[in-house]
């Protein structure tokens, strides 16, 4: 009796079925001829009524998807959902792993189309992230992103302020506009112009992409206080210890030639060879080194000329000059000591010839005498 039973029952279900099966396949078929007679509206009708008798019947959502997109304008929310819906349910309803494949590149196309033609003209920060939500596989979706952060950057920009921009860098750190807010922000901070906000910003932020640009600008205002002390040695110590804080700083090289004008004009106004020496090497292939080796030179040249003044002797002037060369070989007035040496060297010479006639005629006298003497 029970198996009577049990097999009464499987047969109402399998009529059941089958009767459902019957009805959902004639209602697709409606809706095919509708769809080929480009009555449109009344195909839709057909695929719903097929895909609520049954709701496994993924090519009626595949060709209501069609019949969506067939529609003037298209209704791409609709064909996008639909196709979608026909790709999820293919694995469990035996379709073809080719006919799946023709089916995920038609549902490329209309996401495609429904970005193009929906999304970006509604162009708003709510579309694009509802696509992308929705779409999370689309390959535009990259750019889809940057149009998202441009759209939020936007948003902070209409605020301006550092606190926000702050808050865009901390929540999109990998957005190309990361780099335009610290822009923003390096703005805001030149515009306030203070120290302290600088060096605040700088703690709160080591690795800032401006770090090197605000660093230089707190060197320029440690620079103005420098060149405003009143006391010079003081002020000379503070540059030298400047110059060796920030080496490589644009503000580093008005820093030296400050530091190389100070020290010019305390070479200058000690006016020794010592000083320009000491200049000289301090800072060594400078226009101004040039210059003190010039002034030691001529001080060297000077000196040299003022023994010779005052030798008793020529001989003793050839001397003076001699031991300058010997001295300062590189000197650049090494050519006019030659040519002094030299005009000496033929006045001793000029000199040397009329002493010698002289001792000649005395000699001969001496003979004509001794010739001429009577015993």
């Amino acid at each position: 009796m029970k198996k009577k039973l049990l097999l009464l029952i499987i047969l109402i279900l399998c009529t059941v079925f089958a009767a459902c099966g019957a009805k959902d396949e004639a209602l697709y078929k409606e809706g095919n001829t509708l769809y080929k007679a480009k009555q449109y509206e009344q195909a839709i009708e057909k695929y719903l009524e097929a895909i609520k008798a049954n709701e496994n019947y993924t090519k009626a959502y595949y060709n209501l998807a069609s019949v969506y997109m067939k529609q003037d304008p298209p209704d791409y929310v609709n064909a996008v959902a639909n196709i979608k819906t026909a790709i999820a349910k293919a694995p469990e309803t035996g379709i073809s792993q080719k006919k799946l494949d023709r089916w995920i590149s038609k549902s490329n196309k209309y996401i495609k189309l429904y970005y193009e033609n929906v999304v970006r003209k509604e162009d708003t920060l709510e579309a694009y992230r509802t696509f992308i939500e929705e779409n999370p596989e689309y390959p535009g979706n990259p750019d889809i992103k940057i149009k998202i952060d441009a759209k939020i950057f936007e948003g902070y920009k209409k605020t301006d302020t550092i606190e926000g921009y702050e808050e865009f860098i901390s929540q999109h750190s990998d957005s190309k506009f990361a780099y335009d807010a610290e822009s923003m922000i390096y703005n805001k901070l030149i515009e306030k112009n203070d120290e302290e906000t600088f060096k605040s910003y700088l703690k709160a932020h080591p690795d800032s992409k401006f770090k090197v640009e605000i660093q230089g600008k707190l060197a320029e205002m440690e620079y103005d206080k420098i060149i405003k002390i009143s006391d010079k040695d003081e002020r000379l110590k503070s540059l030298e210890v400047f110059i060796k804080k920030y080496p490589d700083l644009d503000i580093t090289k008005v820093a030296k030639d400050k530091l190389i004008d100070i020290e010019w004009k305390n070479a200058k106004g000690a006016g020794s060879a010592e000083a320009f020496i000491s200049f000289a090497e301090k800072f060594k292939g400078t226009k101004l080194a040039k210059e003190a080796i010039k002034s030691i030179d001529k001080m060297q040249f000077r000196t040299a000329k003022e023994k010779a003044t005052l030798a008793s002797t020529v001989d003793d002037q050839i001397e003076i000059y001699k031991k300058f060369k010997e001295d300062f070989p590189e000197n650049r007035y090494t050519k006019q000591v030659n040519e002094i040496l030299k005009r000496l060297q033929k006045d001793v010479k000029t000199e040397a010839e009329p002493a010698k006639e002289k001792e000649a005629e005395t000699d001969e006298e001496s003979d004509s005498g001794t010739d001429m003497f009577i015993p």
